[in-house]
């Protein structure tokens, strides 16, 4: 660990066999539970695909984009699809406790 507070009553228990090494006895501690933010992804099952690209088909990019450097419009087309996909693919909670298993890994 990184975290010095986590670690408390370091002791030497002797050495390793006949090596110079020694073996170190400590505790750990925890003084919280873990806790689970509610995390929030998008929702690709429920998302309506037909009104975003119908929402992002309206949008006059040549008009929009003429002009700006390749960094402002980067901008402005991350800016756009953000506020299309926000409109159109919700969000659902992140279940941390439930991880999904590897494929390989059946019953």
């Amino acid at each position: 660990t990184n975290r010095e507070e986590v670690i408390e009553g370091v002791e030497t228990a002797g050495t390793l066999g006949e090596s110079d090494h020694v073996i170190l006895e400590f505790n750990i501690t925890q003084t919280q539970a873990t806790e689970y933010n509610d995390i929030r992804v998008l929702d690709f099952k429920r998302a309506d695909f037909n009104k975003l690209r119908e929402n992002l088909g309206k949008i006059p990019w040549m008009k929009i984009l003429k002009g700006k450097t390749t960094q402002e419009s980067w901008e402005t087309l991350k800016s756009m699809i953000i506020e299309a996909q926000t409109s159109t693919i919700p969000l659902r909670k992140k279940n941390k406790k439930s991880k999904k298993k590897p494929a390989w890994l059946h019953k």
